[in-house]
């Protein structure tokens, strides 16, 4: 719970030559995708129509994060993000319409060609920002964060898989990186009501504006809302936050990605032991709508995510 990890880590100044060590883990299980398709290919790898059928994907997916944060001067921070992926994917040929066992073959190839079974995992995008800290915004004992910096790029990235599918060849959808340097801008904001409640927000951004080399530009992701925590004992707190994500469309050469596009809204609930300068948050992240921007990509619903994080002042 990054954002919670935010509001745990406290409202007071953060005095130069802090430095602080957050580390993140969040486990999704069952995103299920896929779509209808009628097509399919020979042997020497030709398009050819088939009987209805579908294409079903599933995908586990586990988020490793190493943030850093170093205090170079009162309330000034250099923040850098460390991110790495695994992803379990799993893809069949689900019948609609009856089918010869010769048409099966040509469905499964042509699904290897798109959803390959696989496990595919390396770093993302590093993240470097410049955040500062302001107390007192708008009630004693309230603070508010602003970062602003960019992504690195260091995650892997692929050619165009449209114009590989259009050729009959292997491709592949996912991007462990954009290939280009992103801005991203986040803010939190953290007040106590109580001696034992606090409540805030956040928002983070990043905003692609230019193509990689390989002629993507990444959407506009955007995410945001509302975060409480409440203090039971001097060593407890349990936490709820809400979160709106907004991704817009991604590009291939100017041309819209039309597996790009979401806007979801999720629930996340908490508890986290302080033991000394050390926290560690368990969580459980959970979907509440999910609605695609485009009706004839290729999307995942989103099931439940497990997250997992130690947050440790040095």
């Amino acid at each position: 719970m990054p954002s919670v990890g935010k509001m745990e880590a406290g409202s007071a100044s953060k005095q130069k030559g802090s430095f602080r060590l957050f580390l993140n883990l969040a486990q999704g299980f069952d995103f299920e995708g896929g779509h209808d398709e009628d097509k399919g290919r020979t042997l020497s790898g030709a398009r050819i129509d088939v009987p209805l059928h579908k294409h079903e994907v599933s995908l586990d997916v586990t988020r490793i994060g190493t943030e850093l944060e170093y205090t170079f001067r009162d309330n000034w921070d250099i923040w850098l993000r460390i991110p790495y992926e695994l992803k379990d994917r799993h893809a069949r040929v689900g019948l609609v319409d009856p089918a010869s066992p010769d048409q099966q073959a040509a469905m499964q190839r042509n699904l290897d060609l798109h959803h390959r079974n696989q496990k595919l995992e390396g770093f993302g995008d590093l993240k470097l920002l410049l955040a500062h800290r302001m107390t007192g915004v708008f009630r004693d004992r309230d603070s508010l964060d602003f970062a602003f910096g960019s992504s690195l790029p260091t995650g892997d990235t692929e050619s165009d898989p449209f114009k590989a599918a259009d050729a009959g060849q292997a491709h592949e959808h996912t991007q462990f990186g954009s290939g280009t340097f992103d801005p991203l801008m986040e803010i939190y904001y953290s007040s106590p009501v109580s001696e034992s409640l606090k409540v805030g927000g956040f928002a983070t951004g990043r905003f692609p504006f230019y193509e990689n080399s390989n002629s993507y530009r990444g959407p506009i992701e955007i995410t945001g809302g509302p975060q409480a925590s409440y203090k039971l004992t001097k060593w407890l707190n349990v936490q709820a936050s809400v979160s709106v994500f907004y991704q817009d469309y991604a590009y291939w050469s100017g041309e819209r990605d039309i597996n790009s596009g979401l806007l979801g809204t999720n629930a996340t609930a908490g508890a986290s032991i302080k033991i000394s300068k050390t926290t560690l948050n368990l969580g459980v992240r959970f979907p509440v709508t999910q609605e695609a921007l485009s009706d004839q990509g290729d999307s995942f619903e989103q099931g439940p995510t497990i997250l997992f994080s130690v947050f440790h002042a040095f």
